[in-house]
């Protein structure tokens, strides 16, 4: 038993189902993007050459900036070291010096004072039309402000309307409120709260500016260091060039040159200066302990020396003298215990209170005087772990604020270290004290077991205040010594830093450059004309190839060919074929004519070719033509009929008359020779719409349309019938179902993706499996994959249905 069309189909292919095209496509398709950058060259385009523009305006119009740099070489020696041989080198740098200098440098602090130093507390200015100019260092002018005025002025523009005759007015704006106050050169002026005074130096040179730009358009701004230092701390970098050289850059920038170069300069001097007086300081704290130390010791020699006096009145003779110095050599070396301890005492007690009240403590001078004492190592050692505390919250409080956690952190090890100190301190200083006063009672002791009356107590008291007397005398000197080194230290202590590299104004801008900004230009556009296509490739809707018409159907529809797009005058005919017999056109429409014996029916005898179209505008009615033509000149005879009936055009394009044709014949008015139409094209007849019915759907579903296609068999060897789009009416759904051969046509750039849909419902729904494609429109000429594709669609006649 033969198996029936609906057997044959595969169970697979029956239970399919359409899926929902998309109009983002899921895979990157090189060829398609390609296409889309050709066709938006001139967008493309567009945007480089307002790159360009924009490049050029910038570079006319951006503030040009300056980069000026110097080189400082940090190196401390101490002269006194040639001098005192037994200096301990108070001051030589330590590892950790470089990076705190680095973070000094940076500081706005030290900015700040920068800034009092240079000539910067009024800035000048001309005003443009697009910007302002700075004017420095070679000013016409000089403006001196009071205190008020630099008080409630400061960062308001105050412009000058010069007269002829160099006087002028003081123009500004302060709280919303407009002031004008009259000024004569080189006296003060009465403003609103201050005054000012303006020192008019080149009058030709200030009208120069005026004529230059615009009319009063000189201004100056009064500053402070502190906005100063705001302003310019973004703008200045310090870095360490070399840890093993002790070199630091510093650098700066600035839209004036000379500007940049002298604020690098003044900084490295001014830190010269500023770590010459830091180190100066710890010395003349020492020396100012050594002075006190040196008047109460001073005083204490004197009163031994007024004692002595009066006991060396006493008669005394050699053998009781040197009997009192047989029984009292043990006093004398307690005296002298008791001496060194009170010392010790006293130093100690100087060092705790220079812990509890300095901030930033520098312990180089504590080191020096706690040198050969017995409690000197433990005491540096701690000495050193707090210095460096100190250094290290001094360089953070560069970078981070008081309240932070790290400066909390550090602030709580450096108490802890201090309260470390001052414990240590208190527990060695009970600990001599205790010591002391067992020595004093052991004294006392001695004392009373040698001290009798008569002149042998007088002579063992004589000479006990003679060896007091040396012990002051001694000490008084070491004092001595020691302020004469400390003396030396600070006088010839000299820094050894020198500047190797001067900033000098170098009138070549680091910004902007005008490579850089052409390749930023160029690399802005580049990345805007990808964007854009991207953009369009996302949102591209076209079909352009086979290949893509295959990838997003579910169907298994059949690709009969394409149709090349055709770029010469295209006949009023649309019948290229005929004019252009051996175009590559030509040959596509001869290829679809072999392809169409080689499709499967059901008809033994197939003769009916159907196409359609899913909206107006792809070309089927071209395609209908050719076709029909060039199967009419290989032999057979063949008539095109149009059932577009809501929009015919074959008559027109043909040249023939529409009075009559398929609506009238269907209705039964006129017959089958009445209505049909020779063309230019032997074996070629027409039977054109006719006047349009009111029920053309109607009238192609009856039985009369039956009929007359079998009248027609009889007669032609092909009929051909110009269907209407599929997408906006059903009218073409009744005769693709009758045809032997279903055609749709699609085209190249024009029709949508969501297209294919309508063609996978026809397969799934309608069971229109023997429904073949045609592509027209393809650009053969366009480098691409598969069949090509257009470049420019919509320029030929031919392609509208």
């Amino acid at each position: 038993m033969a198996a029936t069309e609906e057997e044959l189909i595969p169970e697979s292919t029956k239970r399919r189902k359409p899926k929902k095209l998309s109009t983002f496509d899921e895979e990157f398709d090189l060829g398609l993007f390609s296409l889309i950058a050709r066709r938006n060259l001139k967008w493309v385009g567009l945007i480089f050459i307002v790159g360009a523009i924009l490049a050029f305006v910038y570079l006319r119009y951006a503030p040009r900036w300056y980069e000026e740099s110097t080189t400082i070489q940090l190196s401390f020696a101490n002269n006194a070291n040639k001098v005192l041989q037994n200096s301990n080198g108070l001051y030589e740098a330590g590892d950790d010096e470089l990076e705190a200098a680095v973070e000094l440098m940076r500081s706005k602090l030290f900015l700040e004072r920068i800034f009092n130093a240079l000539p910067m507390i009024v800035s000048y200015y001309t005003e443009g039309t697009f910007k302002d100019h700075q004017i420095y260092h070679t000013t016409p002018l000089t403006v001196t402000p009071d205190s008020n005025a630099r008080k409630y002025l400061k960062g308001v523009r105050v412009y000058l309307n010069i007269s002829e005759a160099g006087g002028g007015q003081l123009a500004y704006k302060f709280n919303d409120s407009s002031f004008l106050f009259p000024f004569n050169n080189g006296q003060w002026t009465d403003v609103h709260y201050g005054k000012i005074k303006v020192q008019i130096q080149n009058l030709k040179m200030l009208q120069d500016f005026n004529n230059r730009f615009k009319k009063n358009s000189c201004y100056f701004v009064i500053n402070d260091s502190v906005n100063l230092a705001d302003e310019f701390y973004p703008l200045i970098t310090v870095t360490l060039l070399n840890p093993e050289a002790k070199t630091i850059k510093i650098s700066c920038r600035n839209v004036v040159d000379r500007v940049a170069s002298d604020i690098v300069n003044e900084m490295a001097q001014e830190y010269i200066k500023f770590d010459l007086e830091k180190r100066r300081k710890s010395a003349e704290n020492v020396l100012n302990f050594i002075d006190e130390q040196l008047n109460t010791v001073y005083g204490r020699i004197k009163t031994s020396e007024e004692q002595l006096d009066t006991m060396h009145k006493v008669k005394k003779t050699d053998e009781q003298v040197e009997y009192a110095k047989q029984n009292i050599s043990h006093l004398f070396t307690l005296d002298d215990q008791v001496s060194s301890a009170a010392e010790e005492v006293k130093l100690l007690n100087y060092v705790r209170k220079e812990i509890e009240n300095s901030k930033d403590i520098d312990p180089t001078g504590i080191i020096s005087l706690l040198s050969g004492s017995d409690y000197g190592s433990a005491i540096t050692e701690y000495l050193t772990t707090l210095h460096h505390l100190v250094t290290e919250r001094q360089q953070l409080s560069y970078d981070v604020t008081a309240g932070s956690p790290q400066m909390t952190h550090l602030n709580t090890q450096i108490a802890d270290e201090s309260k470390l100190i001052t414990q240590s301190l208190d527990a060695i200083i009970q600990r001599i004290n205790s010591k002391k006063e067992d020595l004093e009672a052991e004294a006392d002791r001695i004392k009373s077991q040698y001290l009798v009356a008569g002149s042998s107590a007088n002579n063992i008291e004589y000479l006990r205040l003679q060896h007091l007397f040396s012990i002051d005398e001694k000490y008084y000197d070491d004092l001595l010594d020691k302020k004469t080194q400390f003396s030396l230290d600070k006088a010839g202590y000299v820094p050894q830093s020198q500047v190797l590299e001067t900033a000098v104004p170098t009138q070549i801008p680091v910004a902007p450059k005008r490579s850089t900004t052409f390749i930023v230009a160029g690399l802005s556009s580049a990345s805007a004309s990808l964007i854009l296509l991207v953009i369009i490739y996302l949102f591209y809707n076209e079909v352009n190839s086979v290949e893509e018409i295959e990838r997003l159907a579910e169907s298994s529809v059949n690709m009969l060919g394409i149709v090349p797009r055709y770029d010469k005058e295209i006949p009023v005919s649309q019948l290229v074929i005929n004019h252009y017999p051996k175009s590559a056109l030509a040959e596509s429409f001869r290829s679809l004519r072999t392809k169409l014996q080689f499709i499967r029916t059901g008809s033994l005898n197939p003769k009916v070719i159907a196409l359609t179209s899913t909206i107006p505008g792809e070309g089927k009615t071209f395609v209908a033509i050719n076709l029909a033509g060039i199967i009419a000149y290989s032999g057979k005879k063949v008539i095109m009929l149009d059932l577009d009936m809501r929009k015919p055009r074959i008559h027109a394009v043909l040249g023939l008359d529409n009075c009559k044709g398929m609506s009238t014949l269907l209705i039964g008015k006129d017959t089958i020779a009445e209505v049909v139409q020779k063309t230019e094209t032997a074996q070629l007849d027409v039977i054109p719409a006719g006047p349009i019915p009111p029920n053309p759907s109607e009238l192609v579903i009856s039985k009369e349309m039956d009929q007359i296609l079998e009248k027609l068999k009889e007669q032609y060897d092909t009929i051909i019938i110009d269907n209407p789009p599929v997408g906006l009416v059903t009218d073409g759904i009744a005769m693709l179902q009758k045809a032997d051969y279903p055609l749709y046509v699609m085209r190249a750039g024009y029709s949508k993706r969501e297209f294919i849909h309508f063609i996978d419902r026809l397969y799934f729904e309608n069971n229109f499996h023997s429904l073949s494609i045609i592509l027209n429109g393809v650009n053969l000429k366009a480098k691409s994959y598969g069949y090509g594709y257009g470049m420019k669609y919509g320029t030929g006649t031919y392609y509208e249905a």
